[in-house]
């Protein structure tokens, strides 16, 4: 007389696993009969041919042996990724004794690797800026993932290197300092690893915008030149309101986000002097800068006066250098 229920133990996957594969593992208290493993859909994904029912083979059947991360012979390949299932284990004796059913719930099936798109808080930057680079991926990764970013020059790369989490495990931060140098100049190329809870890893073609960042190291130079709009026969010079037009050629394209303004000083540092004048237009994709000014009265201001410009370009590299900005005389 046989009035004993077969037993499952050493069951995987566990409840709340998640998973990226098929893998069972248990072990019978005795030889049974007939034995199945049924995977059905509680949440994620549709799954249309939910529940997998599938039958334990004769050498699948055998107590006292622990069949450990083993694939079925009759393997539930039509799974889908990205959904929760309940996985039942159930036996029956050659008695006719059923088993419990053994369910672990919920088990999380995903085999698809994650995916990445990265954001950055500047996407030209020169010396010393800190660029937040934002990861954002498409479910949850961890372990925490790391970064690593190649610059164009040499020894200033940065392995990998932890990044911070943000409201949850999608998202995660890194602050870059942009090393010195012309010869960083260029794309700065970034890399993330990590999996998701799955274990999937990421692939270097699931990262977008790994190739956005760009460094300008290179300091920008400006181009004066003038034009007297009252007396167009004269040439870099002009007297007491004469309308000048002052054009600043930049040698790339200027910072927009805080417009170049015009200062001038006039001989001996006058009054008249000023600084911060807006421009009266911009063209060239912001690489030329106009500014009209009225020349002052006085012989107080005659002689050279001295032009020069607050601007930085898109990197923020400031401008130091200028060409011809002691070219123009005041005659009063």
């Amino acid at each position: 007389v046989d009035n004993t229920d077969p037993v499952f133990t050493d069951i995987t996957p566990d409840s709340t696993n998640y998973v990226n594969h098929r893998l069972v593992s248990y072990q019978l208290s005795e030889d049974v009969f007939a034995g199945t493993i049924t995977w059905t859909r509680v949440s994620g994904n549709t799954d249309l041919n939910s529940p997998h029912s599938q039958n334990l083979t004769p050498a699948e059947l055998i107590g006292g042996t622990l069949f450990s991360n083993i694939v079925l012979a009759d393997d539930p390949t039509e799974l889908v990724s990205g959904t929760s299932y309940n996985i039942t284990f159930s036996a029956t004796d050659t008695a006719g004794n059923q088993s419990l059913d053994y369910i672990e719930t919920p088990v999380h099936y995903d085999s698809t690797s994650p995916t990445v798109s990265l954001t950055y808080s500047k996407y030209i930057a020169s010396v010393d800026t800190v660029v937040t680079i934002t990861a954002t991926f498409d479910e949850r990764v961890l372990p925490t993932p790391q970064i690593a970013i190649d610059y164009q020059g040499v020894g200033d790369d940065i392995s990998a290197t932890n990044m911070t989490i943000g409201v949850d495990s999608t998202i995660w931060t890194y602050d870059a300092i942009i090393p010195a140098g012309e010869g960083n100049n260029g794309i700065a190329s970034v890399s993330i690893t990590t999996t998701d809870l799955a274990l999937n890893a990421l692939r270097g073609t699931d990262i977008s915008n790994s190739d956005t960042l760009v460094v300008d190291n290179t300091l920008p130079t400006i181009s004066l030149s003038y034009n007297n709009l009252t007396q167009a026969q004269l040439t870099n010079e002009g007297k007491y309101l004469d309308l000048i037009e002052v054009t600043a050629q930049f040698s790339e394209k200027a910072n927009t986000a805080v417009p170049p303004v015009l200062n001038v000083e006039y001989a001996d540092s006058t009054d008249d002097s000023f600084v911060n004048m807006s421009a009266f237009s911009s063209s060239n994709d912001d690489s030329v800068w106009v500014y009209q000014l009225t020349l002052p009265d006085s012989s107080k201001n005659d002689g050279l006066f001295t032009a020069t410009l607050t601007a930085k370009d898109l990197a923020g590299n400031i401008v130091t250098t200028f060409t011809n900005n002691q070219e123009f005389t005041v005659d009063n």
